[in-house]
């Protein structure tokens, strides 16, 4: 039966080649997120994979990312407003947030009040005693913080933005002061009231906040800038009984709310808070940060304790006393790569700028280095990127909020440290650090074809190309008995179009596959069984629950999805034929040849029929599941067909035992049959089929 299926197919369209951005950064700046002059192409491969090979596969997905990006603290807002002037600041801007031409930074995790970086000291949004919060005002961020922010939107509207207290107002604390001590319980209700009122604040100027974070690293407590102990419980406590339910009766529902925020040395604190009943209601998951020895795996030891929740990397800086290679290796492996792979959906750095002197300080980090510095002893003031900028460069221009993260293997385990991800529009992002290989030199294989690359010790790229999205147009959904119109429930059908799948493929006996050749139909959400697939083409079967009225056929490929409406209708019995409706997918039994001109039957032998709609005659089997064996439906007088218009019984009328849902008679073509092209229609309790035509000797 196979036969009679593959000969159905167009022409198929050949793999045209895929071209390949490439974009380096080396160790010793030799290339800066640098364009490679001639992108890459993909090609049939010229040998067996490698140890060096990076196999991409986007079928196995894992989190989507939200974003890329740094903290515009106090210190950065009141440095970038008061050294640099328009132009300059615009410049900046672009450079920092434009995907199109700079880094593309697409997430901002902003302090809520002081943080060890304030050019103006501690301060919060209520700094009295007051419970109400009737004196509440974010004012203080009102004039460089939030201008800037909305600065930073315009150059990147898919900006979102997270924030958290370094410290509550003093008042709600043990110590009285914003500078070390622990949160009281007591005033779990006001501190909960305030997050409510800073959301307001910013929503009204047209900030909406993303994400909260109950306290920025709970574990710590110091007198020399904002801090504050919250044991897990009482994190969890705060989240489960207080912010949580806060958050949504003032219509913060969607506002994730992330438990820990702190180093990746204790991943068992978070697992706590989310071993709470009502705290893992309402938190999204945990953060982290990378202020601890390089345990990124402490982010899956969470993730496996709360598969359901997710997780998020949210700071680390750099110092101005390191150097430019090694950052770059160190950021790359343990963030980039290491971060993402162990299930972080963002990666943020810390101060976004900085100026000569790792300040605007207040208390807290002496030689922390920011995405930029704007060094103020030069006028005018002159802007440098850092290692961070193009760190964040090499991910956050590429990757989309919203991509997900694909598979790419080995992993880590070889030289060659890598990461993909998959954005919406389709287009594939790869990142590849070379961690050890002095050759340098590897390939990437993706769908059957491969190119090569070589990256110096301690490069970086990044390689982008875009997926070509399968399309079928308006009515290419067609029945595949030809030339009925419409669609049946069970029966075969043809979608005609360009990009359908990677390359031709069929199914020459059962199962039916649920995907060939990186495609996959379904037809109202339910996988329809495939049994020939190409670029050009798919034949599918509709499933057997489809339910009769306008159903969506979708065709993903790659993980890219089309759909568009058909019609269907329980219909009676037709001949499955090829597309010009010439000759009948019909079998010569002797010799189960392929009837033809050149393989005609002989009168007094049998020719096998296959058809769709049936259903009278055979009970429905669930989609993708095998015809019975035994008892096969043999429930022939119920069924007539018509050879050269003699009506015959046929000996056999029932599901193909090759093919769930696809129907075969055995028909004994008649003494009397004349030579030639000869007329064959199927009759059910009066309902005739399409005419199809045997070669007939």
């Amino acid at each position: 039966m196979n036969r009679i299926l593959s000969i159905a197919a167009l022409v198929v369209v050949p793999c045209l080649a895929q071209s390949v951005q490439v974009y380096e950064t080396y160790g010793d700046r030799l290339k800066l997120l640098e364009r490679r002059s001639a992108d890459l192409a993909f090609a049939p491969p010229s040998g067996a994979p490698s140890d060096s090979t990076i196999t991409i596969d986007e079928t196995s997905r894992f989190q989507t990312m939200d974003g890329f990006g740094a903290s515009l603290t106090d210190s950065s807002s009141w440095l970038i407003a008061n050294k640099l002037d328009l132009a300059a600041r615009r410049a900046l801007f672009r450079s920092l947030f434009d995907p199109a031409y700079g880094a593309g930074i697409s997430l901002l995790r902003q302090p809520m009040g002081a943080s060890d970086f304030s050019s103006r000291g501690n301060y919060s949004y209520a700094d009295q005693p007051d419970p109400d919060l009737t004196q509440f005002s974010i004012a203080p961020d009102l004039q460089f913080t939030t201008p800037l922010l909305r600065e930073a939107i315009a150059a990147n509207p898919s900006l979102r933005l997270l924030a958290l207290p370094w410290s509550p107002p003093g008042w709600m604390k043990s110590s009285g002061v914003m500078n070390g001590g622990n949160v009281l319980t007591n005033q779990f209700p006001a501190l909960a009231l305030y997050f409510v009122k800073f959301l307001q604040a910013y929503q009204r100027e047209g900030l909406p906040i993303y994400a909260v974070s109950m306290q920025n690293e709970p574990l710590y407590s110091t007198p020399n800038y904002p801090t504050a102990l919250v044991a897990a419980a009482d994190q969890a406590t705060f989240i489960g009984k207080f912010l949580g339910p806060a958050l949504q009766q003032a219509g913060f529902g969607a506002t994730k709310i992330l438990a820990y925020d702190h180093n990746w040395d204790h991943p068992e604190y978070p697992i706590s808070v989310l071993d709470d009943f009502d705290a893992n209601r309402f938190a999204a998951g945990a953060a982290f940060h990378c202020y601890a020895p390089d345990t990124t795996s402490a982010q899956s030891t969470f993730k496996a304790a709360h598969f359901g929740k997710d997780v998020w990397f949210t700071e680390c800086s750099g110092t101005v006393t390191s150097q430019f290679a090694g950052d770059l290796i160190w950021n790359a492996r343990n963030l980039l790569i290491g971060a993402t792979r162990n299930w972080a959906r963002s990666v943020i750095l810390w101060n976004i700028a900085l100026d000569q002197n790792s300040g605007p300080k207040n208390g807290g980090c002496t030689n922390c280095r920011g995405v930029v510095t704007i060094d103020s002893s030069v006028s005018p003031p002159a802007v440098s990127r850092n290692v961070e900028y193009y760190v964040l460069g090499h991910l956050a221009r590429f990757v989309r909020p919203g991509a997900v993260r694909i598979g790419s293997e080995p992993g880590d385990s070889g030289p060659f440290f890598h990461v993909a991800f998959q954005n919406p529009d389709g287009s594939v992002v790869l990142f590849v650090l070379n961690n050890g290989s002095p050759a340098g030199q590897f390939t990437v294989a993706w769908h059957g074809q491969a190119f090569a690359h070589s990256l110096p010790f301690g490069a970086v790229a990044t390689f982008v190309w875009n997926m070509r999205q399968p399309s079928f147009p308006p009515n290419s959904v067609v029945s595949a008995a030809h030339p009925l119109p419409a669609l049946s429930p069970g029966a075969l059908f043809s979608i005609y179009g360009a990009e359908l799948a990677d390359e031709t493929r069929s199914v020459p006996f059962f199962p039916l596959a649920a995907t060939m050749s990186g495609a996959s139909v379904s037809v109202n959400g339910r996988p329809a069984p495939l049994l020939y697939v190409s670029p050009g083409q798919i034949n599918a079967q509709l499933p057997w629950e489809t339910e009769p009225g306008d159903a969506t056929v979708s065709v993903t490929r790659a993980g890219v999805s089309v759909s568009q409406t058909v019609h269907v209708s329980a219909v009676g019995p037709a001949i499955f034929t090829l597309a010009d409706g010439i000759r009948a997918a019909a079998v010569n039994y002797p010799g189960l040849s392929a009837n033809s001109d050149a393989s005609p039957i002989a009168p007094g032998d049998i020719v096998i029929l296959f058809a769709t709609g049936l259903g009278a005659v055979s009970p429905a089997v669930a989609s993708g599941e095998p015809a019975p064996a035994d008892p096969l439906s043999r429930v022939a007088a119920t069924v007539t067909v018509e050879v050269g218009g003699r009506p015959v019984i046929p000996g056999y009328a029932g599901l193909a035992p090759s093919f769930a849902g696809l129907w075969q008679l055995n028909v004994l073509v008649p003494q009397e049959t004349a030579s030639g092209a000869v007329p064959v229609v199927i009759v059910i309790n009066g309902v005739r089929s399409n005419t199809a035509t045997i070669a007939v000797r």
